[in-house]
């Protein structure tokens, strides 16, 4: 499993330079804006999908054809990538919220909480998308991918329109339960992740190469 990961790493290593650079621009961008939660969702999404370019790589020189003539399980190569995943995701939140303190402005909570909130849409973009995955491929899923991540964008900005227009209003969403609201969100989003890897694990154990 380990070399699995890494091999991974490795292989995204590729993109090193451009990644970093990328990175260092949105960090540069977040602190002109003195907005933290700006830099974490660039990041964490960014992060979100390095598992679909790590399974681009092995599409193109055929590694699972090779990697199944050697003593590794069809269920190791899919949990290694939702592995690389979560390993990911969890540097990007803990760099985002670094962030925080380095925009340090003075919604320092907020941005904190909104990049908790993002990593949780990171992982369950990741969740939908990695099933899509093994079952037709980078290049086919595409489209599907694309829409999965346009969907919280043009949610969050409905949302906005919404409280915008007085229909929700500040207030309403003041007597949210945040905390069972939290709770039930974290439920989800384990079930979610979980029954992902289940589906992930039946496609894969059925799939010719």
């Amino acid at each position: 499993m380990r070399g699995l990961i890494i091999k991974d790493l490795l292989n995204l290593k590729k993109q090193g330079i451009f990644l970093g650079a990328f990175v260092i621009v949105y960090l540069f961008i977040s602190i002109q804006m003195g907005d933290g939660a700006f830099f974490a969702g660039v990041l964490l999404i960014m992060c979100a999908l390095m598992p679909m370019t790590a399974m681009s790589y092995d599409e193109r020189v055929k590694w699972d054809r090779y990697a199944l003539s050697m003593p590794i399980s069809r269920a190791d190569i899919v949990v290694g990538k939702y592995a690389l995943g979560i390993l990911l995701l969890a540097v990007a939140l803990v760099a985002s919220l670094l962030a925080t303190f380095v925009v340090g402005d003075i919604n320092f909570k907020d941005n904190m909480l909104s990049t908790i909130m993002i990593g949780g849409i990171g992982i369950a973009m990741m969740s939908v998308i990695l099933p899509i995955l093994f079952k037709v491929g980078v290049e086919k899923a595409r489209y599907v991918i694309i829409a999965v991540f346009t969907a919280p964008v043009l949610a969050i900005f409905t949302l906005g329109k919404l409280v915008d227009n007085g229909r929700i209003t500040i207030s309403q969403l003041g007597q949210i339960n945040y905390t069972l609201l939290a709770a039930g969100v974290i439920v989800a989003l384990i079930a979610l992740f979980v029954l992902s890897l289940l589906i992930s694990l039946k496609i894969y154990s059925r799939k010719e190469f």
